[in-house]
C-alpha cells in the first residue's frame, strides 16, 4: 500500500538525517492515521493520493505567496523540496503528447 511506502520513505529520511523530508512525511503519516481513525478503517491508496494532493495544494499556495514576497528564498526552497517529495508518491501524469498517442492508438484499434 502507498501509506507503507511513505512510512518506509520517512524512516529512510530519518536515518539519512533529511529533516525536511522526514518532517513532511511524518506529518503526512500523522494526518493519514487521523483520517483512518476517523473513518474507522485503513486508508486505501486512493484516499492516500487524495491526502497527498491536499498537501500539494497547500504547498502550491505557500509557494505562490513566497514567490510574490521574493525575500524568503530559503523558505521557498523548502516548499519546492516538499512539493517534489510529495509528487514522487503520486501517479505519473501523462503528457499531452502521450494522451494524443493513446487516443490515436485506441481510435485505430476501434476502426480495425
Amino acid at each position: 500500500m502507498l501509506i507503507d511506502q511513505i512510512r518506509d520513505a520517512a524512516l529512510t529520511a530519518r536515518k539519512s538525517r533529511d529533516r525536511i523530508t522526514a518532517t513532511l512525511l511524518i506529518t503526512l503519516i500523522g494526518e493519514a492515521d487521523s483520517v483512518s481513525k476517523n473513518q474507522g478503517k485503513p486508508l486505501t491508496d486512493a484516499d492516500t493520493i487524495a491526502l497527498i494532493q491536499k498537501f500539494v495544494k497547500g504547498i502550491n499556495e505557500v509557494i505562490s505567496i513566497l514567490e510574490k514576497d521574493g525575500t524568503r528564498t530559503v523558505d521557498l526552497g523548502v516548499a519546492v523540496t516538499e512539493k517534489i517529495v510529495l509528487e514522487s508518491f503520486l501517479p505519473k501524469q501523462l503528457s499531452e503528447d502521450e494522451i494524443r498517442d493513446e487516443l490515436t492508438f485506441m481510435k485505430d484499434e476501434l476502426v480495425a
